[in-house]
């Protein structure tokens, strides 16, 4: 589901950058153009994609603590979270760097000749610094490039590197509202109509006190809230399951304004900020149906499909780097279609080598978490899948 997910995303900015009439924007959406309020829009939506990855990761990060009740997963969690996500930004920051440093971005040109001014702002990282195209090899600095690989990032938000990376501001500030939530919900699950109530006041003040552009953060609650109460086994028949991915997959196809199937979501047009809110919902009941479908579990549980999402992380962060490289180049001198060719061929190839990198990371990382942390009277044992993974957390990773 993850990978799927950072598929959509890689999708969202080729089209955005080589095809912008069909990702032109919600004002273009009103007058017919685009894919905006068709339930196609799936198939591009980064950021209902964003949003999963933010459900998923709140998930993933506490569902062990929520089935056993140990605490120690909590706490290796958090003393693991900066250094796991700093070594993959490093290598992508630092990879741009060196597309800059060598002249190998063609972001502008290929921008110019295919409208898209997302693409012209170098794949939108130059929008960060308000110097728009006029920032070039000669104005960046390797300093630059290792501060914000290492810190400044995930902890102010830097992003002009590479334009993914804003969210893993987020992802890192809404990992530890999963980590503090985690125990409370699961010592008041017993109460569910205060959970749910609790769980709906705690996401409307993080959408308007912590982080009031973002309504995206809510989804961190509903993660913890699901590794809370969904049962360790789960016996859902096809009859629900079906249905329900169906209705989760609509869900996230909404643009984030009431157009064309998402009319019904007018009210919360009005109410501005909770766009993000039907994406949330729509996350949430994929997961649901995938966790609790034995037969959805073993569809995605096969050797390709854990490719994929070994794949997704590393994905995310370097496809806006090819985006405005080679496949800018290609779509310069070749057209649309060899550019989006060249965006997942070279995407692929290069995500290769950072998934391996990775997976080394996570090792190491996880080993020392282990070593400082030492559940009592216990040996160390290695980390299982669950606390080896991780959701982009553009977001994702996602």
């Amino acid at each position: 589901m993850r990978g799927i997910a950072a598929l959509v995303v890689v999708m969202n900015h080729a089209v955005d950058g080589f095809l912008p009439s069909y990702f032109s924007g919600l004002d273009a959406a009103h007058t017919g153009e685009g894919l905006q309020g068709s339930v196609f829009y799936v198939l591009i939506n980064g950021s209902a994609a964003v949003t999963f990855f933010f459900v998923l990761s709140a998930y993933i990060l506490t569902r062990r603590y929520c089935l056993s009740g140990d605490t120690t997963i909590l706490l290796k969690g958090a003393i693991k979270r900066w250094p796991r996500l700093m070594g993959p930004v490093f290598v992508a920051v630092m990879a741009s760097y060196l597309l800059y440093f060598f002249h190998l971005y063609h972001y502008e040109e290929a921008g110019a000749r295919s409208g898209s001014e997302w693409l012209v702002a170098s794949a939108g990282a130059l929008l960060q610094t308000g110097l728009g195209p006029q920032l070039t090899s000669a104005a960046i600095h390797w300093k630059d490039a290792l501060l914000q690989g290492t810190f400044l990032t995930i902890f102010r938000g830097d992003w002009r590197f590479d334009s993914s990376l804003w969210t893993m501001k987020f992802e890192f500030i809404g990992s530890f509202i999963a980590f503090g939530l985690a125990p409370i919900l699961r010592e008041a699950r017993n109460y569910a109509s205060y959970l749910v109530i609790g769980i709906a006041v705690l996401a409307i003040a993080i959408l308007y006190f912590a982080y009031s552009t973002r309504s995206e953060m809510a989804a961190f609650p509903v993660g913890v809230a699901m590794a809370v109460l969904l049962p360790r086994e789960g016996h859902l028949s096809r009859r629900i399951a079906f249905p329900a991915v169906l209705l989760g997959i609509f869900l996230m196809g909404y643009p984030g304004a009431p157009l064309g199937a998402y009319a019904m979501f007018a009210g919360l047009d009005r109410l501005g900020m909770l766009f993000a809110y039907p994406q949330i919902a729509g996350a949430t009941i994929l997961i649901w149906a995938v966790e609790m479908s034995p037969d959805l579990r073993r569809i995605l549980s096969g050797r390709f499909v854990a490719f994929l999402g070994g794949l997704s992380f590393p994905i995310y962060l370097l496809h806006t780097l090819v985006i405005a490289s080679a496949a800018s180049w290609v779509y310069v001198r070749a057209g649309v279609l060899p550019a989006f060719a060249t965006v997942f061929v070279v995407s692929t190839i290069a995500s290769l080598s950072l998934m391996k990198f990775n997976d080394w990371w996570v090792g190491r990382v996880n080993a020392l978490a282990n070593r400082i942390v030492r559940p009592k009277g216990a040996a160390l044992h290695p980390a299982g899948p669950s606390e080896a993974g991780l959701a982009p957390q553009a977001a994702g990773p996602v």
